[in-house]
């Protein structure tokens, strides 16, 4: 009996003693892209991700975890050599919203929390996998703490097996976040507390400032091949396909050329977007620019073409002071439909971006035929900031939204937007992010409203990441 007892003992102290230093080139088990982002995002990073940086897809989020030191591990000896990676997240934000319509009423005080937590695995840098579940729900939701057991905010993330043929070489098979670039046309969406993934097969390549990305996702698939009632209003397969090529030519500039395409057999929509990224830091990041523009085309729904743009720029000056102050200025524009009624649709669509990095705290503009009416967008503004001490970051930004298309109306004006953000890593592991939007009405979202008055938004968010 002592004999199986210290064998047993033996055994479970293999299993949970952490790897020693000198295996961690072994078989590192780092997250790879978007795999470290499934596990990022603390509320200062998202503002950062925003400014149009540029590198391998989901790179900005894994860049900035302060602390610079891998992550915990263990290896398994009798499981060959295998090195695993806990991750965990527990994210939880109140929110004081006023129903986007600028009258009284439909105001909600809520909070909601995402909690998430992962396991990954690597053996010999050549086979991986990650399995991420989350948790996500508004408090008070369930009917009842007692009698709820749908758990219906809690779903698989992540789930996905990679294999690396070559050190330069990744293929990854499964649910999976993409982020492409800046995530202007494709993104993880991480502020919002489901964020977003997709179940697909994808292949990169990354080697002296050059990557290469590919993906093929389902988005849909039909009510054949789900065994639904013949009935059912999903009838056909969705699908989306994208290429990256990014390369870091110098630290003044990099370059990232891209290309999306959507299909969805419900609709009839064959959507094909195209476009290319320059970004780059002069002067040891004293200043920072961005340019990036898209052309989109092909068939909108059913015979109605579909042909669109967009267009981006942002420079941002960093004075060489202790708090790193800085002024920035933005313009995006977003093409839109001066007639709807005819056979051409010319709103850009950008359904599958991160738009709340681009277009305002308080999300009026997520979706651009929806929000804009199909008028498109111009979005024209700046932004101050400053970090006083360490791990404090102070924001404030300024959005004027105007309608790229003129009607016969003769409106031209969404309204103005002012964020005032303050965020504060105040542990490695533990931020704390607090925000206040005002946006005051236009013509446009005042035309039909009485009583019309400005519409406030409050944010307080608290990111424990492991």
């Amino acid at each position: 009996m002592r004999v199986h007892i210290r064998a047993l003992a033996l055994a479970c102290a293999a299993l949970l003693a952490p790897a020693p230093a000198a295996a961690a080139g072994a078989a590192a088990p780092e997250p790879r892209g978007d795999e470290a982002a499934g596990n990022a995002g603390s509320p200062e990073d998202e503002d950062e991700a925003a400014e149009a940086s540029t590198g391998a897809p989901g790179q900005e989020r894994a860049e900035d975890d302060e602390a610079g030191e891998e992550p915990a591990s263990w290896d398994v000896p009798w499981l060959g050599g295998i090195r695993f990676v806990p991750q965990a997240q527990y994210r939880i934000r109140y929110r004081h919203e006023e129903g986007h319509d600028f009258t009284e009423g439909r105001v909600s005080d809520t909070l909601r929390h995402r909690a998430r937590v992962g396991l990954s695995a690597m053996w010999a840098d050549r086979v991986g996998a990650l399995f991420q579940i989350q948790d996500v729900r508004t408090f008070g939701e369930e009917s009842s703490p007692l009698g709820d057991y749908s758990a219906g905010g809690l779903d698989v993330h992540q789930a996905y097996a990679s294999l690396l043929p070559l050190a330069e070489v990744e293929l990854r098979l499964g649910r999976q976040e993409i982020a492409f670039e800046n995530e202007r046309l494709l993104g993880a969406a991480d502020w919002n507390e489901p964020g977003r993934s997709f179940d697909a097969l994808r292949a990169r390549y990354e080697a002296r400032g050059l990557w290469v990305d590919a993906f093929y996702a389902k988005l849909r698939e039909g009510a054949a091949g789900l065994g639904l009632a013949p009935g059912s209003s999903v009838a056909g397969d969705q699908h989306l396909m994208g290429a990256l090529v990014h390369y870091e030519i110098m630290a003044e500039l990099s370059s990232g050329i891209m290309a999306l395409g959507e299909r969805d057999q419900v609709t009839g929509k064959r959507l094909y977007s195209v476009g290319a990224v320059l970004a780059g830091d002069v002067g040891k990041k004293l200043f920072h620019y961005s340019a990036e523009g898209y052309y989109q085309f092909g068939k909108a729904y059913g015979d109605i073409s579909h042909s669109a743009f967009l267009a981006a720029a942002t420079a941002r000056v960093t004075l060489p002071l202790a708090a790193d102050p800085y002024l920035e200025a933005h313009a995006d524009m977003l093409s839109g439909d001066a007639d709807p009624g005819d056979r051409l649709d010319r709103t850009f669509e950008v359904s599958l971006a991160t738009n709340h990095k681009f277009f305002g705290e308080m999300d009026f503009f997520t979706d651009m035929e929806r929000d804009t009416g199909e008028r498109g967008l111009r979005d024209v503004g700046g932004a101050l900031g400053a970090s006083p001490v360490d791990g404090l970051d102070l924001r404030a930004a300024y959005h004027f939204f105007q309608a790229m298309a003129s009607r016969p109306d003769e409106l031209t004006d969404f309204g103005h937007e002012l964020d005032i953000k303050a965020a504060y890593r105040f542990w490695e592991h533990a931020s704390v992010a607090a925000l206040y939007g005002v946006f005051f009405p236009g013509d446009i979202k005042k035309a039909g409203v009485p009583d019309v008055r400005p519409e406030h938004f409050v944010y307080a968010t608290l990111d424990v990441v492991f």
